[in-house]
């Protein structure tokens, strides 16, 4: 029983190819679902590798890396996944304040999503305690931990966590033991090969505090008991890291001096004393993730809508010189997502300007820029960075809609209809695109096509009202 322990969540898919998995049943146990259209032309290179070690030189090393040269990021593996006929079904396991139900927004998500159409919309059910459909390629389960035994799931199952399904936002709390959720799938029918663990500290999605949460994963499931015993310690002393803690994680530091989650926790339970810095060196010693990281420390207010300030930001900013050379680009970028959140629309651009020139481009940015833009009347300017975002997967059907937009604004009408075509074509049940052709088609005189899209609305209207008399149960 192996447990193989990943950084970011994407690096899975390498492993599944090297493992031979084929039409598996996929059980993940995740906070997000990693489920988003990656374009023909990267599938394709997936298609031509022959090795793993070629699958893994796709992955993207950032998803705020643009496209072009990657296949895959953390944030769509799993299609990929399907396509290449790794996995047949998909069971995603979410925890409980991630609400993997029904609701008005996940519906609008849902048919905002490129390459979802009016076949994946019509196969959602829900059944008992679960949501079942046909999703982008892949059957697909949406559920949570107790209702698993209930699925009758076959034996040869891939098991998967990514580590921020144990981590409850707002607060950043460990909501479940580790240890509760092994119990439940151990009960499950299953041969138990290898199980994959992904940290996602690094992107942001898991707190640092929280990194050890994977290595305590691993020695349960292969069966380390000391070990095991000892990352059930630090679980519990986690929970209350102050003044009162210290004497129990100074013991765990003795017993286990080579452990770098201990001292990390030491740490913080130190708050200011001297102690504590000695104590986050010695973290840092032991494993590289445990050193300041400007990447992370950006990255995480966005991914777990983590409070700030603008005196952060501008500190974040203050750093950006001492940032290694290759992360220059992304760290630009990341640290221009944070300024469009205040609104600081002239340090958000010159950030932009940076990224690009480190990047080639940055659709994530620019796609927010583009917003402020407009608000500000810069229609201009927005309608250059939207044509940058045309060039990634998950900004591009966005960047046409705004395209289409700004164009029709400006009295370019057939320039403005390519871009709406395409947008409707990419992500035939989202409304807003077919809403605006329908007035674009009678500014255009063409009545006939009007009224077609007109049509076209109100069956998805019907549609998104039967979807969720399903889904709502």
């Amino acid at each position: 029983m192996r447990a193989h322990v990943y950084e970011e969540h994407s690096s899975v898919l390498a492993h599944w190819w090297r493992e031979g998995i084929r039409a598996a049943t996929l059980v993940c146990l995740d906070a997000h679902l990693d489920l988003q259209y990656v374009g023909a032309q990267r599938i394709r290179r997936l298609e031509e590798c022959t090795r793993a070690e070629q699958v893994a030189a796709l992955e993207k090393p950032h998803d705020l890396v643009p496209d072009a040269g990657f296949a895959y990021s953390l944030e769509n593996f799993l299609y990929p996944a399907a396509r290449l006929g790794l996995v047949r079904r998909l069971v995603w396991v979410a925890p409980p304040h991630v609400h993997a139900g029904y609701s008005r927004r996940a519906v609008e998500q849902l048919r905002q999503m490129e390459g979802v159409g009016v076949a994946d919309l019509d196969s959602f059910r829900r059944v008992g305690g679960r949501i079942e459909g046909r999703l982008l390629g892949l059957e697909i389960t949406l559920c949570e931990l107790g209702e698993l035994e209930r699925l009758a799931l076959p034996a040869d199952s891939l098991i998967d966590f990514d580590v921020d399904y144990f981590v409850a936002l707002p607060g950043d709390r460990a909501w479940i033991d580790p240890r509760q959720v092994c119990a439940a799938l151990r009960r499950l029918p299953h041969e138990r090969r290898f199980v994959t663990i992904s940290r996602s500290v690094g992107s942001g999605f898991t707190p640092l505090r929280q990194r050890f949460l994977a290595d305590y994963l691993a020695a349960l499931w292969e069966e380390r008991g000391e070990e095991s015993e000892h990352f059930a310690r630090l679980f519990a002393l986690e929970r209350q890291l102050d003044g009162a803690s210290v004497p129990a994680l100074e013991a765990e530091a003795q017993r286990y001096p080579e452990c770098a989650a201990t001292w990390h926790l030491l740490a913080l339970a130190q708050g200011g004393r001297p102690e504590a810095r000695r104590c986050r060196d010695r973290a840092a010693a032991l494993s590289p993730a445990y050193a300041p990281s400007f990447l992370r420390a950006a990255c995480e207010i966005r991914h777990r809508g983590l409070s700030t300030d603008r005196a952060f930001v501008l500190r974040l900013e203050r750093e950006l010189p001492a940032v290694p050379e290759q992360e220059r680009g992304v760290a630009c970028a990341a640290l221009g997502l944070l300024w469009c959140g205040f609104g600081e629309l002239a340090r958000a651009l010159a950030c932009h300007a940076s990224a690009a020139a480190a990047l080639g481009s940055q659709s994530d940015l620019a796609m927010q820029l583009a917003v402020l833009l407009l608000r500000a009347g810069r229609a201009a300017e927005a309608e250059a960075l939207l044509e940058t975002a045309l060039d990634d997967d998950k900004s591009r059907i966005a960047a046409h809609g705004y395209l289409g937009h700004v164009l029709g604004r400006s009295g370019r009408l057939e320039e403005a209809r390519r871009h709406l075509e395409e947008a409707h074509r990419a992500a035939p049940c989202w409304p807003e695109p077919l809403e605006a052709l329908q007035e674009l088609y009678r500014r255009l005189g063409e009545d006939g096509l009007a009224r077609q899209a007109a049509a076209r609305l109100a069956e998805e209207r019907a549609r998104q009202e039967s979807l969720g008399r399903r889904l709502a149960g």
